[in-house]
């Protein structure tokens, strides 16, 4: 069954973004009353008020890479990153690593804590693929994502990525899901050098706000509120990554 077919899934990486920052992002989808996916790296008071919303589904956003590069003072094991967050969010059936991570182990991990779905795969529009969910060996629902806003951001940095328009991907077939960080919604990101230069005030949303990119076309804050208004313009509806369903 496509229940996914005519619908657009909005997904955020939390990324230990501040408090101010994250609400932002959370207002804008109570305006335009859609439904996401946040994937939770932290504890934040914003974790009630968001399960509190039905419209909001909440994943875990487990970080490996201190695994993997070190830096780490206290070494973690996986089923430690990952149990922590599930005890932060108990409720959560989806999961996406931060930079992307994944093997046949964590795929079997995930299951084993409780996970439905895993949304690691990124599959851009470029590459002709028409996205769907499949099943994994262990039942695992995996659900490509076809767009990402720091990817965007460097390729248009680069020239690879000609403009910032949604309509492509609105009617592209197969799966939709895309990819935001609360973080460049809130700088409305169009290059990574803004990200970068940026780094310093991450913890003072209002120097952040005097470096937001104000242009009315370019950037992710815009992305976003192009993509809501014209699925909405389209009658498509927006759902949550745990919704998927795959035969």
């Amino acid at each position: 069954m496509r229940n996914w077919a005519k619908r657009v899934f909005l997904t955020f990486d939390i990324d230990w973004a501040g408090n101010e920052v994250l609400a932002d992002t959370l207002s804008i989808l109570n305006e335009y009353n859609v439904s996401a996916t946040f994937f939770v790296t932290h504890d934040t008071p914003l974790l009630d008020l968001m399960r509190k919303d039905d419209a909001i589904e909440l994943g875990i956003h487990p970080n490996f890479n201190n695994l993997l590069f070190g830096g780490d003072t206290v070494k973690k094991s996986m089923g430690e990153i990952t149990c922590h967050l599930k005890e932060m969010v108990p409720e959560a059936v989806s999961v996406r690593s931060h930079s992307l991570t994944q093997n046949t182990r964590l795929l079997d991990h995930f299951v084993e804590i409780g996970m439905t779905h895993e949304v690691n795969l990124l599959i851009p529009k470029n590459s002709g693929i028409e996205v769907k969910p499949f099943r994994s060996w262990n039942g695992l629902i995996r659900t490509p994502f076809v767009w990402e806003d720091d990817v965007h951001a460097f390729c248009f940095s680069n020239g690879t990525e000609k403009d910032w328009s949604v309509e492509r991907f609105l009617d592209a077939h197969g799966l939709k899901i895309f990819n935001f960080h609360p973080v460049h919604v809130f700088l409305n990101t169009e290059t990574l050098k803004r990200y970068e230069i940026c780094r310093e005030f991450f913890n003072n949303p209002v120097q952040m706000l005097k470096q937001r990119n104000s242009d009315a076309v370019t950037g992710t804050r815009n992305f976003l509120l192009r993509l809501i208004q014209q699925g909405k313009d389209r009658g498509m509806e927006f759902g949550k990554i745990g919704e998927i369903q795959c035969p």
